[in-house]
């Protein structure tokens, strides 16, 4: 099951080359306050050959 998300950070630790390490914290839409809840994701971001970043890797912190 999906479910939409309402906000979305990214932290990205540093640069090492052509790739780079973080987390990503989302906000998962609720209709009340309360019932919000957020998820954390370790991401690696490898930039390609056109000089973009696209995510590589993200695993879901426990």
């Amino acid at each position: 099951m999906t479910h939409p998300i309402s906000d979305c950070i990214g932290s990205i630790k540093g640069l090492s080359g052509s790739s780079t390490n973080g987390t990503i914290t989302v906000q998962i839409f609720a209709h009340t306050q309360q019932n919000s809840q957020q998820e954390v994701y370790n991401v690696t971001l490898i930039q390609n050959t056109n000089g973009q970043w696209k995510i590589d890797t993200m695993t879901k912190k426990t």
